[in-house]
C-alpha cells in the first residue's frame, strides 16, 4: 500500500497561487517531507484556493514533470483545472529534429543542369 501525504495549499499560500517562486517553494516543501519516497502519493488539496496565476501554473507543471513523486489533486475548482490544462498544452516536450542538407558548388551552367536533374 502506498503512503499518502496530504498538503493543504491554503495553509502555505492563503487563497491564491501567484508566482513561480511559490511553485518552487511548494516543491521544496514536498522534498523536505519526512517519510516521503518515490512510492508516496502527494495529495495536493486545493480547498479554499480561489485562483492560480499562469506563472505559478507554468512552473508548477514543469516541476511535476520533473518530479519523481506521484501527485493527486483534490478539491480543485474549474478555473484552476482550466489553467493547468492550458499550460499542459504549451509544455509538450519536443524532440529535436536533425535536418541534413547538401551544399553544391557550381562553377558553370552545365553543372547546374546536372545537379538540378538529380532532384
Amino acid at each position: 500500500m502506498n503512503n499518502v501525504i496530504e498538503i493543504k495549499l491554503n495553509k502555505l499560500f492563503n487563497n491564491e497561487l501567484n508566482t513561480r517562486e511559490s511553485a518552487n517553494y511548494l516543491f521544496d516543501t514536498v522534498q523536505k517531507l519526512e517519510g516521503i519516497s518515490i512510492d508516496t502519493i502527494v495529495e495536493l488539496n486545493f480547498i479554499n484556493i480561489d485562483s492560480m496565476a499562469r506563472s505559478f501554473a507554468d512552473e508548477f507543471h514543469k516541476n511535476i514533470l520533473n518530479s519523481q513523486y506521484n501527485f493527486e489533486f483534490i478539491n480543485c475548482n474549474n478555473s484552476i483545472l482550466n489553467i493547468l490544462k492550458a499550460v499542459e498544452k504549451t509544455q509538450i516536450t519536443r524532440k529535436s529534429v536533425n535536418i541534413k542538407s547538401k551544399v553544391f558548388y557550381i562553377n558553370d551552367l552545365s553543372s547546374l543542369k546536372d545537379v538540378a536533374l538529380t532532384w
